[in-house]
């Protein structure tokens, strides 16, 4: 049986039997190596491994039909055993890091919208919670490392399309994807409850 196939016609047609097939086929052997390989505590490998078959639905659609599928299951699961333990890590010593939580683009559309126009509202209590808010995001902005603030500033503030970012900055749309995302995730973790409104 060919995986590739089987991976692309689930990435491209959404055919949940090819999912099926794929997660017959994989789950036990992933579920080993990661028993073997990976630097988590075994009584997480099943919630690691749930995880990984979820990463697989959402990101299908990243997948290269000219590569192997058997490969790129791997390295999502190592990616989401690591990133894990670096979650772990970070509970640990109290501090931030880039974690799997999920921020939209319309959450910081609306928040960095609010601070460049600085929309006036007609209720008084909410004109200040609104420049709180603002004031908060600029900060965590501002925290963010270097590359990161650069890739927020220019896709959220100025508009850039990624490409357009990407050429800008002189560096690869993939590479700039995965600085976004991050920058996305740090945000998320400075920002609490607020991109939750």
């Amino acid at each position: 049986m060919n995986y590739e196939v089987l991976l692309q016609r689930y990435a491209e047609e959404g055919d949940e039997e090819a999912f099926q097939a794929l997660y017959k086929r994989f789950n036990s052997e992933l579920h080993g190596f990661l028993f073997e390989s990976c630097p988590v505590p075994n009584s997480e490998i099943n919630d690691i491994l749930q995880d990984v078959w979820t990463t697989v639905i959402r990101k299908a659609h990243l997948y290269d039909p000219t590569k192997s599928a058997r490969n790129w299951l791997y390295r999502i699961s190592e990616r989401v055993a690591l990133n894990t333990q670096r979650v772990k890590d970070a509970q640990k010593r109290g501090g931030y890091d880039i974690c799997t939580f999920n921020i939209s683009d319309e959450d910081i559309r609306h928040y960095v919208e609010n601070k460049r126009t600085g929309q006036s509202v007609s209720d008084p209590q909410q004109v200040l919670l609104d420049e709180e808010q603002r004031k908060q995001i600029q900060d965590s902005i501002a925290q963010l490392p270097e590359g990161e603030r650069k890739v927020v500033n220019l896709v959220y503030l100025e508009g850039l399309t990624l490409k357009e970012t990407a050429e800008v900055l002189g560096i690869l749309v993939n590479i700039l994807g995965v600085q976004l995302r991050n920058a996305k995730q740090c945000l998320k973790l400075m920002l609490g409850d607020l991109v939750q409104h």
